[in-house]
């Protein structure tokens, strides 16, 4: 597993996987479904759709990140010492520069993809292009892109199965600092603090990648 693909040189940067995997499953996505409109005699527009679509599902995915874990964009703050010497109360402020920090990580697949779906909506409507035909024509790429989404979520530890059998030859294990299974396990007190690992759980998100592309295959056919 490996949350974090690697640091930019010079500022720091970190790419996380599973916003690098979104983007590499749109690109994908947009290079079948340009080749798919040309077939069809459609206009031309699919760069501009998925770009629109791009940025409007980071934003639906980063909004439902928020909302669902406001812990992650709360700064503590405290009041002055009183008189009597009694310690300050720490509370939290929700922080909405904390909120946009996308490069921390932070999305969530479903937030994106309504978001996204509706910008296309909007943009085909702007572009007077006809809407249900090029719904057609990229509807069986759009589970590649949810596929390469699906093998982000391994190499970023989230949306794991359920433990399985411990001699099993197809379970996965999430090692120490990885967040996901591992602190769920040692929270339940499944396993010691001192464990390297979890214990091994169902690789659902692989599941669920080959069930995306099966689900493209179909569409073609």
């Amino acid at each position: 597993m490996r949350p974090v693909l690697f640091e930019l040189p010079f500022v720091n940067l970190p790419i996380h996987s599973y916003g690098a995997m979104i983007v590499v499953g749109f690109l994908v996505t947009i290079w079948f479904g340009t080749r798919e409109v040309r077939r069809r005699g459609l206009p031309n527009i699919v760069y501009d759709l998925g770009l629109v679509m791009l940025l409007g599902g980071i934003v639906g995915a980063r909004t439902f990140y928020v909302v669902l874990n406001s812990d992650d964009c709360v700064l503590p703050c405290a009041h002055p010492v009183t008189s009597e010497g009694v310690p300050p109360h720490v509370e939290g402020h929700f922080s909405w520069a904390e909120s946009l920090k996308i490069w921390q990580g932070g999305l969530v697949f479903y937030g994106g993809a309504i978001s996204g779906g509706l910008a296309a909506l909007f943009f085909l409507r702007w572009k007077r292009a006809p809407v249900l035909e090029f719904f057609d024509a990229i509807a069986p790429f759009i589970p590649v892109a949810m596929a390469f989404g699906r093998i982000g979520c391994v190499l970023n530890g989230c949306c794991f199965g359920s433990i399985c059998a411990p001699n099993s030859s197809i379970g996965i294990s999430y090692p120490q600092g990885v967040p996901g299974a591992y602190f769920l396990h040692l929270q339940q007190g499944l396993i010691p603090s001192a464990a390297g690992e979890s214990l091994p759980v169902y690789p659902v998100q692989l599941f669920a990648a080959g069930h995306d592309l099966l689900i493209c295959v179909l569409l073609l056919w």
